[in-house]
């Protein structure tokens, strides 16, 4: 397969007031893939000759040869960006919000074809929401960092196995859920 991707894109950070920021960035991508030549077979002897081999994508033709599959085109495009607002309070301690929007280009599944599908897994997007906090307290000696984050992807990407076979699918909807705490500190200068 063939897959060329072209994206416009920009993103700015700049501060709404001396403890208020803000973070914008804008994106946008264009996707073609092309999958050709494609061919898949199961050899019957030793010496793979396909004239006695079983295709399972494309066939033999004693006059040209090994005809592949015939192209398929797909193309396709989406927005994604990033806003995030992060206050900074007297005491150096930061808390932010930030939303997301990713996107991943369709692709088409080319493993082991036994069945003789290329399938086309539809692209992926996922909106990311986290909302956190950073600090250093006891003069630089504590660090803090917490995070509850939410991710929502539409038309997931992910391997499925089926017997032999591998495939490139889409799982429709799925979400992730979590938090994150992480501390660290320096109580003797010594040890961490």
């Amino acid at each position: 397969q063939v897959r060329k991707s072209t994206a416009l894109f920009g993103q700015t950070d700049f501060d709404i007031t001396d403890k208020l920021g803000a973070t914008v960035g804008l994106r946008y991508t264009w996707d073609r893939s092309y999958y050709r030549d494609g061919y898949a077979l199961l050899a019957s002897d030793d010496t793979f000759n396909p004239a006695t081999s079983l295709f399972t994508i494309g066939h033999y033709d004693p006059a040209v040869g090994i005809v592949p599959r015939p192209g398929v085109r797909n193309s396709g495009g989406a927005f994604t960006g990033r806003a995030g607002l992060n206050y900074t309070f007297d005491d150096r301690t930061m808390v932010y919000g930030n939303y997301s929007r990713g996107y991943r280009s369709g692709a088409y599944s080319n493993q082991g074809y036994l069945d003789g599908v290329v399938d086309f897994a539809q692209p992926e997007q996922v909106d990311s929401y986290e909302i956190g906090a950073k600090g250093k307290y006891l003069d630089g000696r504590l660090n803090v960092t917490a995070a509850v984050f939410l991710t929502k992807y539409r038309n997931q990407q992910l391997e499925e196995i089926v017997g032999a076979a591998g495939y490139l699918r889409t799982a429709g909807r799925s979400t992730i859920k979590g938090l994150e705490l992480e501390v660290a500190a320096r109580p003797a200068s010594f040890l961490r």
